[in-house]
């Protein structure tokens, strides 16, 4: 049964698809932006090791520039991760809108099930009733006769 919510529904459906995408993006982002930041670790130790094993070397350049690339990755990790929140958060949002508009279209159909099975009731008692009316009526003509 269509009902007078199915409209806002399904935009809220839509959005609730686009923030699932927003939210899966976003996702991948902090993920790859952890497994860099992680990565840059296990460098600079590898690279410190081998600094270590060749005094000759000199790698603190190399390695202050590991070292910042390290806190400008983890600086956008952070921020990555608070725009995820933040389309979480909307997200959150979205779906109890969805819900409520669900719950709201649910009513209406149980109310308009109620309406049509008391109508049907009523027409039912109606048809009963002229029924009784008429056999009164001819009972009373039969006397009177």
């Amino acid at each position: 049964m269509r009902t007078p919510y199915d409209g806002a529904k399904r935009v809220r459906q839509r959005e609730i698809d686009d923030l699932r995408l927003s939210i899966r993006s976003h996702a991948e982002q902090v993920a790859a932006l952890r497994s860099e930041s992680e990565q840059l670790d296990v460098t600079a130790r590898r690279e410190g090791v081998a600094a270590a094993e060749v005094p000759m070397l000199s790698s603190q350049a190399y390695l202050a520039r590991l070292r910042e690339r390290r806190l400008v990755v983890e600086r956008e990790g952070q921020e990555a991760d608070t725009r995820l929140n933040v389309v979480r958060g909307q997200a959150l949002t979205v779906f109890a809108a969805m819900r409520a508009l669900e719950d709201a279209a649910e009513s209406f159909r149980v109310n308009a099930d109620r309406a049509a099975t008391a109508a049907e009731q009523a027409a039912g008692d109606d048809r009963f009733g002229a029924g009784v009316a008429i056999a009164r009526a001819a009972a009373r003509r039969a006397r009177a006769a």
